[in-house]
């Protein structure tokens, strides 16, 4: 089975831009290629719900009915301010809640939560003894195989060496 990118006849709009930004031809400029279109329809969605004035963008609190409204006070009445920082609370718990199991799944365990999002430990490699066997015949077998080419070119050589006339051992 051959893949679209395999196919040297085929050229896709996007193939010029990604060769424009750097990015390889091939399965990573399509990964690259399904982000830009999953940031761009979640962008999308959210200035949608922002205009149609649906949750998370519905009104917010009424700085005018305070004396004298605090700068946090004034930033949360703003309808849009308020839909952007409840769908980043919204994203930010989606995040947690979707990597933990996925690093769990993968032998790699939560460490704590900063700056630089969800720290973990390095993955458990944890490969079985049948795995390691069927790799130790392997490597055997190659060895084996080297081995015999490489007595095959000394008895040659030797071989060769006692043809020709002037030529000592040793």
């Amino acid at each position: 089975m051959s893949w679209p990118w395999q196919w040297g006849w085929l050229r896709w709009p996007f193939l010029k831009l990604g060769q424009s930004c750097g990015w390889v031809w091939g399965a990573a400029g399509l990964l690259k290629l399904v982000q830009w279109v999953f940031a761009l329809v979640v962008i999308a969605v959210v200035v949608t719900l922002a205009l149609m004035h649906k949750w998370p963008f519905v009104a917010g609190l009424d700085a005018s009915t305070y004396d004298h409204p605090t700068l946090w006070q004034l930033l949360l009445a703003d309808r849009f301010t308020l839909g952007l920082v409840r769908l980043a609370l919204v994203a930010l718990g989606l995040y947690v809640i979707i990597s933990i199991p996925a690093l769990a799944a993968a032998s790699r365990w939560v460490k704590g939560f900063g700056k630089e999002g969800l720290t973990a430990d390095d993955a458990v490699v944890t490969a079985s003894v049948s795995d390691l066997q069927d790799d130790v015949k392997k490597l055997t077998g190659q060895l084996d195989k080297v081995t015999r080419e490489k007595n095959q070119a000394i008895a040659l050589n030797e071989r060769l060496l006692a043809e020709v006339p002037g030529v000592e051992d040793g």
